[in-house]
């Protein structure tokens, strides 16, 4: 009997290793809204929902423009990742009327089959300047296989808050209005990347 466990405990381990569990529901695998570049390793293929912003545009007269923003559903390879959580968008030098405010940084996610752009607002120009700017950037997206986009941002709107949370300090909202024409601009907010394991 002692030949026969050994040879069922050998059979047994490989399937052991090779159901391996590497993630549980709801891990988040990667979240921040620090500016910066960071690598991200997944281990297996994976179902994740993933929101990604980019950088709020600067503020002058007028609000600048929300960074891109993707909140999906997706299927990622292993593989190894480069995620980028782009920067805000400086806001108008002093006297807003004559300058305008910076356009947010880019965030992005790079991997095997996914390819995702969140460009940042752009910045707002001045009153005498034209006062236009201050819409959403571009984005785009590709994935080996998308399963659900419950949310996408418009390219060129004129919006100014946060699409995650809504308001005018939450993650890619753009730097709010100066109403005083000799006043600074504000600056946007910064980038936002979330992944999370659903299966």
């Amino acid at each position: 009997t002692g030949n026969v466990d050994m040879t069922i405990r050998t059979k047994i381990t490989p399937l052991g290793a090779g159901n391996k569990v590497f993630y549980t529901v709801g891990q988040i695998l990667f979240e921040s809204g620090v500016p910066g570049t960071y690598p991200l390793e997944v281990l297996t293929k994976v179902l994740c929902d993933i929101w990604i912003s980019g950088g709020g545009g600067g503020g002058s007269n007028g609000a600048g423009g929300t960074g891109a923003t993707l909140h999906i559903q997706g299927i990622l390879l292993p593989g190894s990742y480069v995620l980028v959580v782009g920067n805000f968008g400086d806001g108008a030098g002093a006297y807003v009327r004559n300058n305008n405010g910076k356009p947010g940084g880019v965030s992005s996610i790079t991997g095997p089959s996914c390819k995702i752009t969140a460009n940042g607002g752009l910045g707002r120009n001045g009153r005498r300047n034209g006062g236009g700017g201050g819409t959403v950037g571009a984005l785009s997206y590709q994935l080996a296989q998308t399963i659900n986009i419950l949310f996408q941002s418009q390219e060129g709107v004129s919006y100014a808050l946060s699409y995650i949370d809504n308001t005018s300090s939450g993650y890619g909202a753009g730097g709010i209005a100066q109403g005083n024409d000799e006043g600074a601009g504000y600056p946007g907010k910064t980038g936002y990347i979330k992944i999370t394991f659903i299966k």
